[in-house]
């Protein structure tokens, strides 16, 4: 519960700087992305990226301060994709 109340604070003077997460509708859902995205759109091992289309589902979202990221959103590459 005492972590729990820390994250809340936390979380909230982030969003009272100006921080804030983005892409957080599509938290674990699978996407499709193109190997040119990847550690450019989406944060990912690029070692499980393949030439071409890819898919994965994002595991964490991205964080942004106005229109600058901070953090890309992580995605975890689908291994059937190799």
């Amino acid at each position: 519960e005492d972590l729990k109340t820390v994250m809340k604070n936390f979380l909230f003077v982030f969003n009272s700087l100006g921080i804030m997460p983005y892409d957080t509708k599509n938290l674990g859902k699978k996407l499709q992305f193109d190997s040119e995205d990847a550690n450019v759109v989406y944060s990912m091992n690029e070692k499980d990226v393949v030439e071409g289309q890819n898919s994965g589902t994002l595991k964490y979202p991205g964080w942004k301060y106005g229109e600058r990221k901070l953090v890309l959103p992580f995605m975890i590459v689908d291994k059937e994709a190799k």
